[in-house]
């Protein structure tokens, strides 16, 4: 792989290219951690980063806290708080702790010298892929994972209990195999009354007032915590545990509240309660699934920057209608994308929203592959687009003059024309995707001839204030990004789209971004990023991570792998811990829902396209094309795909589907071959290869249906040329 050579990059090829694994937080990182869970798109309750529970919105709830009893020999149990920062009235916190972030779990270890054992403590919330009931509850699941690498039995204990002072309210109770803990707590949010459980259905289970029994040997370390217990002036929850040497075990804790979120839970989930007995009847599956597909996402060999993003964003997953392909929302959760699109299909009325309500129908055409439901919107947005454009279009000539003039809105307009065409001759209509097609032809090059200025595209009686005609903006070749991800291909003139992409980069990106008077603490300052419009060497102010990673998904579509790595990686040093928090990437007015757009990095690294209609995946990675992997998901179904060398010649494409089923009908890479063999298992499959230039297509003649744990395997005969080019390709990359 070649890495453009430009003198303006700080970083060096090694730590651009390296590949991902999950991050571990220590020292001053933890200092702004919290690990959301729960409710997607509207989390309430975050794991800190010294151990803590704490709440990410007001009003604050009392959170529960956990104590740690190990027997001794002699003497006093040894009892720590699960935690590195002190709680008045519970006892002496833990040494220390270093954080592991790989969604959907984190991972905490608890360091104190004088225990026997190793304590993990293991934090996330049920998130499996096309089904938003269960991703969506609000509800997490904490579990205290002990080891005992020693010689004789180890007896330990845990605590549950709120903070003292806020814990009078506190019930406990048992409900069937669950013992548990409720309590109210303010929640102007709630849709249901405020009430909090937590339970747990460890079988050695006490409340208060219950005793061990007779002969277990854990009286001494109940009586510890029990004391504490009852200083709370709440209830409380003591689970017991023996540990066997050389053994590990883990002790389960769930914890639930009133959904504030977005997104409804399922009825037999509509209270706290019947989530945790939920959480608990189906926890194997619901564990085995969430922790098969963090698996899948981190087996990802994407770079390090680039995976830290993609996966860290995840734990805020929401929908929005900025992003059309862009945002991981569709990908994860179509049906419920859709559903969002046919609400502002009605609302659309101007060429700027109605171009979106098109982007998104088209959108869920290729991701569901049906289009009998999307005849009637159809008719409705085309009607009311061809009357907008009527209406913009001064002097008839097919083009709406009175369009705004910036490049984002005029790029949008022009992806919506070439999805508009698509649309048409999905349906039938040839002479209308003509027409539209004409549109697009014509917009692409009034666009071309009134603003791109021999650099980049400038903005024209611009309407944004304090931006006059000539400004470069950022976001000038917004709407191209959407076209690649929706498989719309290039708006513009190719050689015209390079330069602009180099201009937006050399104008815009800076090392050290100067301080901006009057911003937050939150915003960049003296370090690496975008400004948001450039005029006469003039910078505005600075963007957010989202439009970073926007910008740097369309580096990679056209081939600046360089440039958007360091775009990548300059906004996530801004993200380490120290200063702002990794998982809810919040600068100046922009939401933390925008760094969703990280979930495009991905697919434009890989190249990732699937298109229901015609059954066709599409797969070319840029970045390790002799060993590649990364994660799959398309409605309905996810697994993993991944690409290797195997030598003489010789590379191999494999689908290994792990939830779902997958209609596959042709899949094409980024190298030639001369021949395949694909194979499911030991069937060996009939198909066609075609060659476009420097890309290949295996056709199958009957198309498959792959199902979970099924892998489709291609073992491709290459030219001895290809792998010798590749092979003399360097990373060059010089650093300054």
């Amino acid at each position: 792989m070649v890495l453009a050579a430009t003198p303006k990059l700080p970083y060096s090829p090694e730590a651009l290219l390296a590949r991902g694994t999950p991050r571990v937080y220590t020292g001053r990182e933890l200092t702004h951690l919290a690990w959301p869970l729960g409710e997607l798109g509207a989390s309430w309750v975050a794991l800190g980063g010294h151990g803590d529970l704490r709440a990410l919105a007001s009003p604050a709830p009392p959170l529960p806290r956990l104590v740690l009893a190990v027997a001794r020999p002699t003497g006093a149990p040894t009892l720590r708080l699960l935690q590195t920062t002190a709680s008045p009235g519970l006892p002496e916190p833990c040494a220390g702790v270093t954080f592991e972030a790989a969604f959907p779990f984190a991972r905490l270890r608890l360091e104190n010298p004088l225990w026997p054992l190793a304590a993990v403590l293991e934090a996330h919330t049920p998130f499996v892929p096309g089904d938003l009931a269960i991703s969506s509850l609000p509800a997490c699941q904490l579990t205290l994972h002990l080891r005992h690498p020693g010689r004789q039995t180890q007896r330990a204990a845990l605590l549950v209990c709120l903070p003292p002072g806020t814990a009078g309210q506190v019930k406990a109770w048992r409900d069937g195999a669950l013992a548990g803990l409720s309590w109210t707590a303010p929640h102007a949010k709630a849709k249901a009354a405020p009430g909090w459980e937590l339970a747990s259905a460890w079988p050695a289970a006490l409340l208060p007032g219950e005793a061990p029994a007779a002969g277990s040997g854990h009286g001494p370390l109940v009586s510890a915590l029990r004391e504490i217990g009852d200083a709370t002036g709440g209830d409380y929850l003591i689970l017991l545990a023996d540990m066997p040497a050389k053994q590990a075990l883990s002790l389960p804790l769930w914890l639930s509240w009133p959904a504030c979120g977005k997104f409804p839970v399922t009825p037999d989930n509509a209270s706290p309660r019947a989530t945790l007995h939920y959480l608990a009847i189906h926890h194997d599956k619901l564990t085995h699934d969430t922790r098969a597909f963090g698996e899948a996402l981190h087996a990802s060999t994407l770079p390090a920057a680039v995976l830290e993003a993609v996966s860290g964003q995840l734990l805020t997953l929401a929908h929005a209608q900025g992003g059309i392909g862009s945002m991981a929302f569709p990908w994860f959760f179509p049906e419920r994308a859709r559903d969002f699109a046919s609400t502002i299909i009605p609302e659309a009325t101007n060429l700027e929203t109605l171009s979106t309500a098109l982007l998104s129908l088209y959108r869920d055409l290729l991701f569901s592959g049906e289009d009998a439901w999307m005849r009637a919107p159809w008719q409705r947005l085309s009607a009311a687009l061809h009357q907008a454009i009527t209406t913009l279009d001064a002097d008839g000539d097919g083009w709406p003059e009175k369009l705004p003039t910036d490049g984002n809105t005029i790029t949008r307009y022009l992806s919506a024309m070439r999805a508009a065409e698509e649309l048409a001759r999905q349906l039938g209509e040839d002479e209308a995707a003509a027409a539209w097609h004409r549109y697009f032809e014509l917009g692409q090059a009034m666009f071309d001839a009134a603003h791109f200025n021999g650099d980049y595209y400038q903005t024209e009686l611009c309407e944004v204030p304090d931006e006059p005609s000539g400004a470069s903006r950022v976001d000038q070749l917004d709407g191209q990004l959407e076209s690649r991800l929706l498989h719309l291909g290039s708006l513009l003139d190719p050689d015209h789209l390079e330069q602009a992409m180099a201009s937006i980069f050399e104008r815009h990106w800076q090392v050290k971004l100067p301080a901006q008077r009057g911003r937050k603490s939150t915003q960049p300052k003296g370090e690496a990023g975008l400004a948001s419009s450039v005029v006469g060497g003039k910078r505005a102010a600075p963007v957010g991570c989202g439009q970073e990673y926007r910008l740097a998904s369309q580096m990679f579509y056209e081939s600046h792998l360089a440039e958007g790595l360091s775009l990548v990686r300059g906004a996530r040093d801004r993200y380490t811990g120290v200063y702002r928090n990794p998982w809810l990437e919040r600068e100046h007015a922009e939401a933390p829902i925008e760094g969703q757009h990280a979930w495009s990095m991905l697919l434009a690294i890989s190249d990732l396209s699937y298109s229901a209609p015609a059954h066709a995946l599409h797969f070319a990675p840029r970045l390790y094309s002799d060993d590649f992997a990364c994660l799959l998901v398309v409605p309905g179904a996810w697994g993993l795909l991944r690409q290797k060398d195997l030598g003489e010649a010789r590379r191999e494409v494999r689908l290994e589907l792990l939830c779902g089923e997958l209609r596959v009908a042709t899949l094409s890479f980024g190298f030639p071959v001369e021949q395949v063999v694909a194979k499911v298992g030991d069937q060996v499959l009939l198909i066609e290869v075609e060659r476009f230039g420097i890309n290949s297509m295996v056709r199958l003649l009957r198309p498959l249906k792959l199902s979970a744990g099924q892998t489709l395997v291609l073992d491709c005969q290459t030219p001895e040329e290809l792998i010798e080019d590749e092979d003399a390709e360097d990373a060059i990359l010089p650093t300054t």
